[in-house]
This record gives structure tokens, C-alpha cells and sequence, in this order.
């Protein structure tokens, strides 16, 4: 099942970011995008360990530059951002499982590989769609906050990452 979902997260992941630019007029570079999209599949096909980031790469970059061509008064033809957003999600589900099914692989028969999976899967699953729609909230909710509850939030920030800093130094059996 990990196997399936990896190819499906990078294919989806491929075909918005693609679709975004032709939609936009830039054919010329969906097509680059989409043959060195063939190398990413190729290389999880053939479980290459860079094969991953590569496409992590490949797909945040485009994402990236996409969106610093909307801000560009040049190019009138604007991609959707929400487009970019998504291609650019999906990717990050592609490359956890990669590596996931990379570490499954190692995995001895007694460690019920099944139910390892059906706890990594479920996890992506929340995180996915956590991230999705908090990725739609920034771009579609324009809320004004003032100075003092930007300074609440950057403390609560502060607090909790120092909290997930606490949790990944401390020792335990």
C-alpha cells in the first residue's frame, strides 16, 4: 500500500504543478518540469535513496518560482497559487513514504510490518490534511491582527518549540 500511495502523491503532485503552468502559458516550462519529473519516478521506481529529495526539490523550487512569477508585473498570465500550494503538499507525503518504504524494507518479520504501516499511513493522513487546510486558511483568510497579538503568538511559538526541543533531548528508554 505505501508503494501505491508514493506514486500517487507524486503523480498527483507532478500533474497540478504542470497543469499550473500550462494553464498559465508557460508550456515550455511544465515540459522541463514534467522530464525531469520522468527522472524522480524513475528513481523511486528503481528505489534510488536521492530519488526522494530530488523530487522534494523539483517540486518546491517550481512551486517557489511560480509563485515569485505571480509577484513579477512581466508575466500578466498568473498561476494560482493554491495550485502551487497543492503540488507542492502532495510532494511531501511522496517523500516521507520513500523514505518510509526505505525503512520498511529493513524491517525484520516479526516487527508486523502491517501494522507499522497502518500507523505510518494513518499519521500522514492527519498531518496531510492538517497541513491542507491550514495551507487553504493562509491563503484564502486575510485576518488583520495587531502588535500585541502578533507578540502572543510569536511567544506561544516560542514556547511550544522549545517544548518539542525539550521532548527530542530528553532520554528515554
Amino acid at each position: 500500500m505505501t508503494r501505491i500511495l508514493l506514486f500517487v502523491f507524486t503523480l498527483t503532485s507532478i500533474a497540478l504543478l504542470s497543469m499550473g503552468f500550462f494553464l498559465s502559458g508557460a508550456g515550455d516550462l511544465a515540459l522541463i518540469f514534467v522530464i525531469l519529473s520522468a527522472v524522480w519516478i524513475l528513481g523511486l521506481a528503481l528505489r534510488w535513496n536521492w530519488a526522494a529529495s530530488f523530487g522534494l526539490f523539483l517540486a518546491f523550487g517550481l512551486a517557489a518560482f511560480g509563485y515569485m512569477r505571480n509577484l513579477s508585473v512581466v508575466h500578466p498570465n498568473h498561476i494560482d497559487p493554491v495550485i502551487l500550494l497543492m503540488g507542492a503538499l502532495f510532494s511531501l507525503p511522496a517523500w516521507d513514504l520513500a523514505d518510509f518504504d526505505s525503512r520498511l524494507r529493513l524491517a525484520a518479520p516479526e516487527d508486523e510490518t502491517g501494522r507499522l504501516e497502518l500507523d505510518h499511513l494513518l499519521r500522514l493522513v492527519l498531518v496531510t490534511a492538517i497541513g491542507g487546510l491550514l495551507a487553504f486558511a493562509a491563503t484564502n483568510l486575510h485576518v488583520r491582527l495587531t502588535f500585541e497579538w502578533m507578540v502572543v503568538m510569536m511567544l506561544f511559538v516560542t514556547w511550544g518549540l522549545s517544548r518539542i526541543v525539550n521532548r527530542l533531548l530528553k532520554k528515554e528508554p
